[in-house]
C-alpha cells in the first residue's frame, strides 16, 4: 500500500489508558535510563516519567513501557484518576456542565445569523435536551452536597 493511500485510509481513534507517573526532569530521565542527556536537550525541562503496565517491558527497573513526556504534553494527555465517589461525581459534572453551557451558548444564537437553520423540531430537540441534562447536573450537585454533609457527619 502507498503511503498516500495509507494516509487517506487512516482514521482518528480516541482511547484512553491509565499509566503510573512520576515528576521528573529530562536529565533525570536521562539518568535513570542511564543515557547520555544530548546536547541538543535541556536537563531542565519539566515532565514526567510514565509507566504503561499494559505495555511491553523496556527496562530493568520497571515492569512495563517506560518514557518521559513533557509536562505540559502529559497534562494534555493525563488526568489524575479520582479517588473517592465524590471526586469522581465532581467530574462528571464538571464535564457535564461544559457540555451543557455550551448548548445554552448555542440555543442563544438560534434565530441569529450566527447559527445554522434549524426546523422546530431539532430546536424543540435542542432544548428538551439542554432541560435533561440541567436536571442531570442539578442532580449531581445534590448528590455531592449531600455525600459531603454526610461523610462529614460521620467522620470520613
Amino acid at each position: 500500500m502507498s503511503k498516500k493511500l495509507l494516509a487517506l485510509s487512516m482514521c482518528a481513534y480516541l482511547g484512553s489508558m491509565a499509566v503510573h507517573a512520576a515528576t521528573m526532569t529530562r536529565q533525570e530521565y536521562n539518568d535513570f535510563r542511564g543515557w547520555q542527556l544530548p546536547e541538543s536537550e535541556n536537563g531542565e525541562d519539566q515532565g514526567y516519567l510514565i509507566e504503561d503496565r499494559e505495555g511491553k517491558k523496556n527496562t530493568e527497573q520497571l515492569e512495563g513501557f517506560v518514557q518521559w513526556l513533557p509536562e505540559d504534553e502529559f497534562k494534555r494527555k493525563f488526568k489524575p484518576q479520582p479517588k473517592t465517589h465524590i471526586e469522581r461525581m465532581l467530574e462528571e459534572k464538571e464535564a457535564l456542565d461544559t457540555k451543557l453551557n455550551a448548548l445554552k451558548s448555542f440555543l442563544a444564537k438560534v434565530a441569529t445569523n450566527e447559527a445554522p437553520m434549524l426546523t422546530d423540531d431539532q430546536v424543540g430537540n435542542l432544548e428538551e435536551q439542554c432541560e435533561a441534562m440541567q436536571s442531570y447536573s442539578d442532580v449531581l450537585g445534590i448528590r455531592i452536597e449531600y455525600d459531603k454533609e454526610y461523610l462529614k457527619a460521620v467522620g470520613g
